[in-house]
C-alpha cells in the first residue's frame, strides 16, 4: 500500500502545485499590464471559458464593440444559444454557417430552411489579435445573411460581391476591426498601417477604400478569370477589381478575397446540386405513388431549377 500512497501524494501535490500556478498567472494578470501583442489569450483565464470571458471585458471598453456584442447577443438568442455557446476555441478562426433543409418525401416541393452559425476563435492568439479577430468574425455573425443556394436567382459574380461587399461581409468586418483597434489599442500600440492606408480625406474609415483594397488580385488576376469563366461568370462585373499587389488574403484558401469566394462559391453549389440530386430522386419516386399531373408538375419544376443552377456544376 506504500507505494500506492506514495503515488498518490505525489499526483496530488502535483496537482496542487499546478493549481496554485495557474492561480498566480492569472492573479498577476489582473494586477499587472498584460502584453498584449505577445500573450495568448487563453491563458488569460484558468480556463478557456475564463478567457473568452476576459476577452469579452476587453471588448466592453470600445464603443463599436459594445454595441456588436449586444447585437450578436441578440442573434445568438435567436438561434435559442449565447454568445459562450455560439463562440468555439479552435485552431483558426471564421464563422461557421450551417443551412438545415427539411423536405417531405411524399412532396418535395415543400421545403423548410433554418440556418445556424458558430464562431471559431483561434486558441493561439495573442490577446490583441484575438480581440480584433472576434470583433471580425461578430460582424459576420451579426449582420451576414446567410447564403441559400436553394433559393433566388444568383450568379458567381454576385456571390463574389455580397462576400466582399454585402451587409456583413468582409468589407464591413474589416472596418470594424479598424474602429475596435482605434478605440482600444491605438494609445498603447501606436497605428495599425492597414488601418491607416483605408482612411478617407475626413481621417475617417472609407467603405468605398476598404472595397478598392479587397479586390486587389496581383498575380492571380488570371486563375481568377479562368475560375469565373468556368462557372459562368465575367472578372468585367466585378468593376473594383484590379490586378495590383494584394493586401487581404483569406486565410481559408491562401488567396486574395476575390478568389477564395469563387472557390467557396463552388465548393457550396456542388454540395447544394448532390442535394438536389437526391431532391429530384424523391420526386420522381413520387410520380407513381400520386396524381400524374401533379406529380409530374413538381418533377419538372424542380427539374428546371435544377438544371438552371447546376448545369455548370455538372460539366466540370
Amino acid at each position: 500500500m506504500r507505494p500506492i500512497l506514495l503515488i498518490v501524494l505525489i499526483f496530488s501535490s502535483f496537482t496542487s502545485f499546478a493549481q496554485r500556478k495557474v492561480a498566480t498567472i492569472v492573479k498577476t494578470i489582473h494586477t499587472e499590464k498584460v502584453n498584449e501583442q505577445k500573450m495568448r489569450w487563453r491563458f488569460l483565464g484558468g480556463t478557456e471559458e475564463d478567457a473568452l470571458r476576459e476577452i469579452f471585458n476587453i471588448l466592453q471598453k470600445s464603443d463599436t464593440a459594445s454595441r456588436l456584442l449586444v447585437r450578436a447577443q441578440s442573434v445568438a438568442a435567436m438561434q435559442g444559444m449565447t454568445l459562450n455557446d455560439v463562440i468555439i476555441p479552435g485552431d483558426g478562426s471564421l464563422t461557421d454557417t450551417t443551412l438545415i433543409r427539411k423536405f417531405n418525401p411524399k412532396n418535395p416541393s415543400m421545403v423548410a430552411y433554418e440556418s445556424r452559425s458558430k464562431v471559431f476563435l483561434n486558441r493561439d492568439l495573442s490577446v490583441m489579435d484575438a480581440v480584433l479577430d472576434l470583433a471580425h468574425e461578430l460582424t459576420h455573425f451579426s449582420f451576414r445573411s446567410p447564403f441559400n443556394p436553394y433559393v433566388g436567382e444568383f450568379d458567381v459574380e454576385s456571390f463574389v460581391a455580397s462576400t466582399i461587399e454585402g451587409k456583413g461581409g468582409e468589407v464591413d468586418a474589416y472596418l470594424i476591426e479598424c474602429r475596435v483597434y482605434d478605440e482600444i489599442f491605438k494609445k498603447d500600440y501606436g497605428a495599425k498601417e492597414n488601418c491607416e492606408s483605408i482612411r478617407g480625406t475626413d481621417k475617417k474609415f472609407s467603405k468605398e477604400l476598404t472595397t478598392r483594397e479587397f479586390y486587389k488580385v496581383g498575380p492571380f488576376d488570371r486563375d481568377l478569370e479562368k475560375e469565373l469563366n468556368q462557372n459562368g461568370g465575367k472578372s468585367a462585373a466585378l468593376k473594383n477589381l484590379t490586378d495590383r499587389q494584394a493586401v487581404f488574403i483569406s486565410s481559408a484558401y491562401g488567396v486574395p478575397y476575390p478568389l477564395a469566394a469563387v472557390r467557396e462559391y463552388v465548393s457550396i453549389m456542388g454540395r447544394a446540386c448532390e442535394n438536389d440530386k437526391k431532391r429530384l430522386a424523391y420526386a420522381s419516386a413520387a410520380i407513381d405513388r400520386s396524381p400524374a399531373s401533379t406529380s409530374e408538375n413538381i418533377y419538372s419544376a424542380l427539374s428546371k431549377g435544377y438544371q438552371k443552377r447546376c448545369s455548370q456544376v455538372d460539366h466540370k
